[in-house]
């Protein structure tokens, strides 16, 4: 024991001295935190907000009437505060464009007779800035309140088709759109487990970063079998298992220290309670078991410690994200259940539990998922084999040897080849075109009204599945699904008599989870309406068989009228014509490149502290052309990773690039920027694990401040201004320039130049201090 306690007490005094230590612990996550606290700020206001609409109906026009009361009648309905002012089509759209109003709804003269018999009718609504999550409330309603009239021609025709008198259709209408058995929506509630936006951000970077924090520890082994210290310490009277087991104390001790620092310090700036300590410190605890168990897995498995580096970022970006170390990962079925064994979700979920009151007793689920991935992990690491044990001109010369290093190491090709693609498939999923679409749980046994539910819904792009009514409202406490309705026997029952129906609807906490329940609730109001209908018509005399033959053969007739949404507020224009992929590829282009080259300042420190600089000076080359040569190394890293990702982009996602050669000298200019910062990097620092470290950690704050990680034109004002000070801000709206609205040369010449300043300061900088650095050696 005291051999074990004095190998962990000089590990982590050795590791505390280690800049790397700090940048990754504490540094690179709050400043993280900072960023998107900042960012995020007001993108994350999901406040139900007053709104003003602006109506333009024509005079006379009955039916216009009626929609004009329905938009009155939704003031103070649902926490909405509607104001509904009503005004010719020109003030309405001005009103909009000048920021007075929101919404303005346009009817068209003649809509109420078009309407009512079924012909071509489209009702104009302008979307302006001030539009949020209540102005697509009042759409929802809208949409279905065009529907019910939709119905009621259908109702109309179907009655002519067989012979109901004309003097008896109004009433038939009346009978069809509100007549019927009454379908109710009763809400429920669910627990819930996500944390707020504060709490989320902090949590999600201090659960990834834990991944890192605890690296330092294990991977020791590797760095003391590259010095000689590990044989050393085995020709001592030391058992092997006393060194192993320092090292893996010393990776718990930093993660569990760290990340609770992380947690206490970023609630306290950030307005974070997770609730009860006991509880906490307990998730602390198994989320930094479970970080270790990963890293005696990679040791196993990686040769070199800068291997280990790279399969270290690797696991964290990969579980970060995967559990919601960015934003919440949309996912049911099968891959939620997998998403669960993340010990990254783990935590974020029994933090989720505890910050909602819950107490020791409660995060069962979560410490048991995270001690179960500890003992897989461990037992995976015991069964794999130890591979560490096994032991042109001079400027193209060294660019071309950087390059094949890069591209030899097998631990690289995931980060560069896979990892980058992957992220612009989940975040074009997550925020692309799309992307919004509501997820609803419709449970049940399976009956006529789940099916007719579900029919409509997807109808209307809501992606729907039908898990266990506990498993759904597990999926939407998690964040997972923005409702969930319950179809019970008694529902599924009565459906069938034609009797009155009660649905529990449970809505979650999502941003838009609002406006999905009046998606469902329009569509629980779409399936009353075609039951009423029928009864209608029965009642009018027409035989059941009769009447549903009527009403299908009238749907094929009739026309309902459209809803056409012109938006005109800024981030629409901003965003016009940009595909589904588009910012993530175009935001992990310019992560990735940076990243990739800054990686290379490592191997840079390692070639001067193993004296193959010295030794390649010896030879017949230059100091210049040593400089010259590791400039135009790092340069091809980065443009073979830019290059890499546009041509995966397309291939795979259909990316539109827009004007190739002008995209490709945006890349190479940054790419400049980005060498240059790698050269610099490796020579202020001695040591290749800092360098590593502050790589990762400079270069994720950077892609954030501009823009790689959320959209420059949501940032705030004051952050779009800090922003500028990145190489990532200049060579996004270069990009954006390109792609989005067809820029040509003298549209980006601005942000091209900005990035050539850059990157001459960079590589005068990074040259000046590289030949510094040679001088000392020599």
């Amino acid at each position: 024991m005291r051999q074990l306690l004095a190998l962990t007490a000089s590990d982590l005094l050795q590791r505390m001295r280690d800049k790397s230590v700090l940048i990754f612990a504490l540094v690179v996550p709050m400043a993280l935190m900072t960023v998107f606290n900042l960012v995020f700020s007001q993108a994350d206001d999901i406040e139900i907000k007053p709104l003003t609409v602006t109506v333009s109906a024509p005079a006379g026009d009955d039916l216009a009437v009626v929609l004009t009361d329905v938009l009155h009648s939704l003031d103070g309905t649902d926490e909405l505060d509607v104001t509904v002012e009503e005004v010719d089509e020109a003030s309405g759209r001005r009103q909009v464009e000048d920021g007075d109003a929101a919404l303005a709804l346009l009817v068209p003269d003649g809509f109420g007779p078009a309407a009512r018999a079924g012909e071509p009718v489209t009702v104009e609504a302008v979307r302006g800035d001030e539009a949020g999550l209540e102005a697509d409330i009042v759409l929802s309603v809208v949409d279905g309140f065009l529907e019910q009239v939709a119905a009621g021609a259908v109702t109309a025709r179907a009655g002519l088709a067989e012979g109901v008198a004309m003097t008896d259709l109004s009433a038939l209408v009346e009978q069809a759109t509100t007549g019927g058995p009454a379908y109710d929506l009763a809400r429920g509630e669910a627990s819930d487990e996500q944390l707020d936006a504060g709490a989320a951000l902090v949590a999600g970077q201090a659960g990834l970063f834990l991944m890192f924090t605890v690296s330092f520890g294990v991977t020791g082994l590797l760095v003391d079998r590259e010095s000689g210290a590990l044989a050393r310490l085995r020709s001592m009277p030391i058992p092997g298992w006393v060194v192993v087991a320092s090292k893996a104390l010393v990776s718990f001790v930093l993660g569990a220290v760290a990340t609770g620092i992380l947690l206490g310090l970023g609630g306290y700036l950030f307005d974070a309670d997770f609730g009860s300590v006991p509880a906490v410190a307990a998730l602390v605890l198994c989320a930094t078991a479970a970080g270790t168990s990963v890293m005696f897995l990679i040791v196993r498995v990686a040769r070199t410690s800068e291997q280990a580096g790279i399969a270290t970022s690797i696991v964290a970006l990969v579980l970060g994200i995967g559990g919601g170390a960015f934003f919440p990962v949309n996912a049911t079925g099968s891959l939620s259940r997998v998403l669960d064994l993340n010990p990254v979700a783990a935590l974020l979920r029994g933090l989720g539990t505890t910050s909602g009151g819950g107490g020791l007793g409660d995060i069962g689920v979560p410490v048991a998922t995270m001690l179960g991935f500890v003992a897989v992990m461990l037992l995976v690491s015991r069964l794999v084999p130890d591979r560490g044990g096994a032991v042109v001109s001079n400027v193209v010369a060294v660019a071309g040897t950087e390059l094949r290093l890069f591209l030899r190491d097998r631990s690289n090709l995931f980060f560069v080849f896979v990892f980058p693609v992957l992220l612009v498939l989940m975040i074009g999923l997550q925020f692309g075109e799309g992307a919004r679409s509501g997820r609803v749980a419709v449970s049940g046994a399976g009956s006529a009204l789940q099916s007719g539910l579900v029919e409509v819904l997807e109808a209307d792009d809501v992606v729907v599945s039908d898990p266990a009514w506990d498993d759904a409202l597990e999926l939407l406490a998690r964040g997972r699904l923005d409702a969930a309705v319950r179809v019970d026997v008694a529902a599924a029952t009565a459906y069938d008599a034609g009797e009155a129906v009660t649905l529990e609807v449970v809505r979650g906490s999502a941003g838009n989870a609002q406006v999905v329940e009046q998606q469902v609730r329009v569509a629980v109001d779409g399936l009353r309406s075609d039951r009423a209908r029928l009864l209608a018509l029965e009642d009018a005399g027409v035989p059941a068989d009769r009447a549903a033959a009527a009403v299908a053969a009238a749907e094929g007739q009739v026309v309902a009228p459209e809803l056409e949404v012109t938006s005109v507020d800024r981030l629409s224009r901003e965003f016009e014509g940009m595909g589904q992929f588009e910012f993530g590829a175009s935001g992990q282009l310019l992560l990735f490149t940076f990243l990739a080259c800054l990686g290379g300042s490592a191997t840079l420190i390692q070639a001067r502290r193993l004296g193959v600089v010295s030794r390649m000076l010896a030879g017949p080359m230059t100091a210049g052309e040593l400089v010259a040569g590791q400039i135009v190394g790092r340069w091809a890293i980065a443009l073979f990773q830019g290059g890499y990702l546009m041509v995966a982009t397309s291939v795979v996602f259909g990316v539109d690039w827009g004007n190739l050669p002008l995209a490709l000298l945006v890349l190479l200019l940054f790419s400049l920027v980005a060498a240059g910062a790698a050269i610099l990097l490796g020579t202020l620092l001695e040591n290749e694990g800092a360098a590593g470290g502050a790589g990762v950690g400079f270069g994720l704050v950077l892609a954030a401040l501009g823009g790689s990680m959320f959209p420059l034109e949501l940032f705030p004002d004051t952050m779009r201004a800090i922003s500028r000070i990145t190489p990532h801000s200049w060579a996004y709206e270069a990009l954006a320039d390109i792609q989005r609205r067809g820029g040509g040369l003298l549209d980006v010449l601005p942000q091209l130049g900005v990035l050539a300043a850059m990157a001459l300061a960079l590589l005068a900088l990074g040259g000046w201090s590289l030949r510094r650095s040679l001088a000392r050696a020599m």
